[in-house]
């Protein structure tokens, strides 16, 4: 692509050098980043094509396609270059090609809205610690500590409330089922009439009391503990690793909804739409921890 050095992409407008990867316009030959052409999804000159305020009316004619092999002009229904010898169709193709893929990436994955208007929409909507999380969007931030540490009352602060019930069901699952295998043990110790439940008391009653039953079941119960602890931890590190993106497309997908429904008067409902919950996260932690504790009476 050395011919396109000290061009302009047409999008950002900077020039392209060596290390550019350049995608080009099929229909007028305007030269692109990848990126920025990814990202505009479109030829900025897409409704001027074949007019005089046209790319390719600044390289003197209407009526021609450029080679996206050697960067040579050649007449509009040419289906190889004359001067290469390249297939004109195929980068017409590939062309295509990245619009929809791009297209498809800005459906699923909405880019984040740079200008100023937008910009201060995000802000309004996110509410405290803005700047953490513009950032996080950029990928400055790839990890949530704040989700790590306590997935259910980070997402129900930032009131992403599916995501913090999902989590929740996913913790209570494991909890409970580790305690519903550790309740039949203890009953039996209870049963025993053994009342001292220190760790290190358990482990030496159960051991010197040679029951290879006992001894098996407490085996048992360590094992599925460690496997418990990992699931915990992996989905802790999952909260941390997904938050940022995962609130990125709530933040936007909220801001969009607000223009949307309110149109005009959708700045003032952006902080009560957006923003965060403070009661809803020590809220949510509260049931589960209640809810949690009445299974345990339930099951001890």
């Amino acid at each position: 692509m050395s011919k396109f050095i000290g061009q302009k992409c047409q999008s950002c407008k900077e020039e392209l050098d060596l290390e550019a990867v350049v995608v080009v316009c099929p229909e007028c030959g305007a030269p692109y980043h990848k990126e920025c052409f990814s990202h505009e999804e479109k030829c900025v000159y897409e409704e001027q094509h074949g007019d005089e305020n046209c790319f390719s009316s600044e390289a003197g004619t209407l009526d021609v396609q450029i080679c996206g092999n050697c960067g040579k002009q050649n007449g509009r229904s040419d289906d190889v270059c004359v001067f290469c010898g390249k297939q004109l169709k195929q980068f017409r193709e590939e062309a295509n090609i990245l619009k929809k893929e791009a297209a498809k990436f800005s459906s699923s994955y909405p880019s984040y809205l740079p200008d100023d208007e937008n910009k201060g929409a995000i802000e309004a909507f996110i509410g405290s610690n803005a700047e953490y999380y513009e950032n996080a969007f950029r990928g400055k931030y790839r990890f949530n500590f704040a989700a790590f540490f306590s997935p259910i009352s980070f997402f129900f602060y930032r009131k992403m409330y599916a995501v913090g019930l999902l989590f929740a069901a996913g913790l209570f699952a494991i909890f409970y089922s580790f305690f519903n295998q550790v309740a039949p043990l203890y009953v039996f110790l209870v049963r025993r009439g053994f009342v001292d439940f220190s760790y290190s008391a358990t482990l030496n009653f159960i051991f010197q009391s040679g029951n290879q039953v006992l001894i098996d079941e407490l085996t048992r119960i360590s094992k599925f503990f460690v496997f418990s602890l990992f699931i915990v931890l992996a989905m802790n590190f999952l909260a941390g690793f997904l938050a940022n993106n995962i609130y990125k497309r709530h933040v936007l997908n909220g801001v969009r909804k607000c223009k949307a429904i309110y149109a005009e008067h959708f700045e003032k409902v952006l902080p009560i739409v957006g923003g965060t919950s403070f009661l809803s996260a020590v809220g949510a932690l509260l049931v589960f921890l209640l809810l949690f504790w009445f299974i345990l009476f339930g099951l001890f």
